[in-house]
C-alpha cells in the first residue's frame, strides 16, 4: 500500500512539473510584452509630442518654384520637408497634379518675385484661410525643421496680427524678413494683406519693380500694422537662416549680410531653416535629422514653451487710426 502511495506521488510530481513550468514562461512572457510595451510608450514621447504640435499649430506651407526645377528641387522638397506641413502647395505658371504645383498666370523669375508672392497669397487667402492657422513661404532650396517651427509658434496667437522670420537689414537700413529664410503670416496678417493691402490698394505697392519680393512685403506689412517677430532664442541666437549651414558655421569674408552669424554659436538648437540646399544636401539632411539615431545619448526631455498672447499689440486697432 505504502509503494502505491509513492508511486502515485511521483507521477503527480513528474506531471505537475511541466505544467509549472509552462505557467512560469507564460508568466514570464506576459511581464517582458508588458515591459516592451511601456519601453516603447515612454521612447515614443518626442513623437506624441511633435504630433501634438501637428495638431495644435496647422500651417500651410506655399513654395514658389518654376518648371526647370519641377524634377529636381520640387521634387526633393515634396519627399521631405514639405510632408511635415499640415498643407502644402507649389506655385508656378504651369500645373502639376501630381507634384501639387498650383498654376497661377504670373511669369517665372526672381524679377517677378512680388506679383508671384502676391498672387500666391490672394490665391492662399481665397481658398484656404479658415482651415489654417499660419501660412509659411518658403523657397524651393529651403530646408524647413517644422517640428522647431511649431515650437516656435505654439506660443503665439494666430488670430494676432504678426509674422515671423529672420530679420536683415538692407542696404538702406530698412529691416525685412528674409524670403530665403522662410517668413510665416498669422492668418491675421494674411488678412491684413489681401483685404488691406491687396484689395484695398492703398498700403501696399501693386507694381513689380525693385525692390525684392521680401523687403516689398515687410515694408508693405508694417502699414498695415503687422508686427515682425524675429525668431531667434533665448540666447540671440538665429534660428532661420537665409544661406547654407557651412556658411554660417564658418567664417566668410565676403558676407557682410550676417556679420554676426558665423561659428558654432551662430545657430540656435532649435534651428528651423537654412537656404540654399541642394535636392542631395535636402535627402542628406533628411537622413540626418529624421533617420540617423545616436546609441546611448541622453537627450534632455522637451517641454512646450508658455503661449505668449501678450503680442495683441494692434489686433483691435483700426489701419485708419493709426495713419
Amino acid at each position: 500500500m505504502a509503494n502505491q502511495e509513492d508511486v502515485s506521488l511521483k507521477t503527480d510530481q513528474r506531471w505537475s512539473f511541466p505544467l509549472l513550468k509552462k505557467l512560469l514562461i507564460g508568466m514570464i512572457i506576459l511581464h517582458v510584452a508588458f515591459f516592451i510595451s511601456y519601453a516603447q510608450k515612454n521612447d515614443s514621447s518626442e513623437v506624441v509630442l511633435s504630433e501634438k504640435l501637428f495638431e495644435d499649430v496647422n500651417i500651410f506651407c506655399w513654395v514658389p518654384t518654376k518648371p526647370d526645377n519641377f524634377k529636381t528641387k520640387a521634387k526633393a522638397v515634396k519627399e521631405t520637408w514639405a510632408k511635415r506641413c499640415n498643407k502644402f502647395i507649389f506655385i508656378s505658371k504651369i500645373e502639376d497634379l501630381e507634384l501639387e504645383v498650383v498654376a497661377l498666370p504670373v511669369e517665372e523669375g526672381t524679377k517677378n518675385l512680388w506679383n508671384k508672392t502676391k498672387a500666391a497669397l490672394i490665391y492662399i487667402y481665397q481658398n484656404y484661410l479658415n482651415q489654417y492657422d499660419w501660412f509659411l513661404k518658403a523657397d524651393d532650396d529651403t530646408f524647413m525643421i517644422m517640428e522647431n517651427l511649431r515650437y516656435l509658434l505654439y506660443q503665439y496667437n494666430p488670430l494676432s496680427p504678426i509674422y515671423l522670420g529672420n530679420r536683415l537689414n538692407s542696404s538702406l537700413g530698412e529691416e525685412f524678413m528674409s524670403g530665403g529664410s522662410g517668413y510665416v503670416l498669422s492668418r491675421n496678417a494674411l488678412s491684413r494683406f489681401v483685404e488691406i493691402g491687396m484689395l484695398g490698394g492703398k498700403y501696399c505697392k501693386q507694381k513689380n519693380d525693385y525692390p525684392p519680393e521680401d523687403m516689398e512685403l515687410s515694408k508693405c506689412l508694417k502699414e498695415l500694422n503687422v508686427t515682425d517677430i524675429d525668431s531667434r532664442d533665448l540666447n540671440g541666437r538665429k534660428r532661420m537662416f537665409s544661406l547654407s549651414p557651412e556658411k554660417h558655421l564658418f567664417k566668410d569674408e565676403s558676407d557682410s549680410w550676417h556679420p554676426e552669424a558665423v561659428g558654432r554659436n551662430c545657430c540656435s538648437s532649435r534651428t528651423i531653416s537654412f537656404h540654399y540646399i541642394s535636392p542631395a544636401k535636402m535627402y542628406a539632411m533628411e537622413f540626418l535629422l529624421y533617420e540617423l539615431k545616436l546609441f546611448g545619448l541622453k537627450r534632455e526631455e522637451d517641454e512646450l514653451p508658455f503661449k505668449n498672447y501678450s503680442v495683441e499689440l494692434y489686433a483691435n486697432e483700426s489701419i485708419k487710426q493709426q495713419n
